[in-house]
Parts: C-alpha cells; structure tokens; sequence
C-alpha cells in the first residue's frame, strides 16, 4: 500500500489464511523500523547500520521494506 511514493504497509496472503495487514513507520529518513499489525502483539523492529546494512536480524523477515525506503533482501544480502 502506497501513500504516493511513501510505502505505509502491505498486504499478506496465503492459502488457507486470513489475509494480514501490517503497516510501515518510518523514521526522518524513511527507514521502516518499525511493523504493526493489525493482529494483537504482533508488531516486528527492524534496525540498520548508518548505510543499510541490518543490524541483528532476528527471526524471519517480515517485509522487504527497509532501509531509507528502499527494499532489502536477507537472502541475497543486497539493497536495492
């Protein structure tokens, strides 16, 4: 979802699954740190190093939103 260019949360889907709603709060640099739901205590931080790099990575990744509004990607361990 997409408050003009500015991502505020997305939409999960799986099969055999109530959809999940989570929304982005960015800080002064549009860096998404923190992810609420709209689930009970399900709300996820994120943190990054002053160029993007995550810092402890805990569980799985729950959005590929990140770092100064730009997608990330645990797996390739790249920004984009």
């Amino acid at each position: 979802m997409f408050a003009g260019t500015r991502a505020i949360g997305e939409i999960i889907r799986k099969p055999n699954a109530p959809d999940k709603l989570s929304f982005f709060h960015a800080d002064a640099v549009d860096t998404i740190d923190t992810i609420s739901s709209t689930t009970t205590d399900d709300s996820a931080t994120q943190q990054f190093e002053p160029f993007g790099a995550e810092l402890n990575p805990s569980g799985p990744e729950v959005t590929r939103a990140g770092f100064a509004g730009n997608d990330h990607d645990r797996d390739s361990d790249s920004s984009t």
